[in-house]
């Protein structure tokens, strides 16, 4: 059975799901043109959300089937069947701003790791 759903980016990308993009696909191959215009389409939402904190704003259709394979507990896989480009150039804009979010939020004891409890 197939079911569609709006979902929103942030739960796309959230960490308890992975993405494998089967062999078949072609490779990725956006170019400056595509990359600007989505990065501008993400830049006008967070812009318009600042007056409207519920405004969204479609970026494409991705569809995902269920994985026939086994990852770790608690981890959702899907197969990519359609909007390979748009997830993984969406993972590559926001993987820098989700490591430096994720540092300031861990304290750290100067030489790189985290103090122990």
């Amino acid at each position: 059975m197939v079911a569609a759903r709006e979902t929103t980016l942030q739960e796309l990308l959230e960490g308890s799901k992975q993405y494998q993009v089967p062999l078949y696909q072609r490779t990725y191959s956006w170019k400056q043109d595509q990359l600007k215009r989505l990065w501008e389409d993400i830049l006008k939402l967070a812009e318009d959300r600042v007056d409207a904190p519920s405004a969204t704003h479609f970026i494409g259709s991705l569809v995902l089937a269920p994985s026939p394979s086994n990852g770790p507990a608690g981890v959702q896989e899907f197969l990519v069947v359609d909007g390979q480009q748009r997830l993984t150039t969406c993972r590559s804009f926001f993987a820098p701003s989700e490591i430096i979010w994720s540092r300031q939020k861990t304290p750290s004891t100067g030489n790189g790791s985290t103090p122990s409890t």
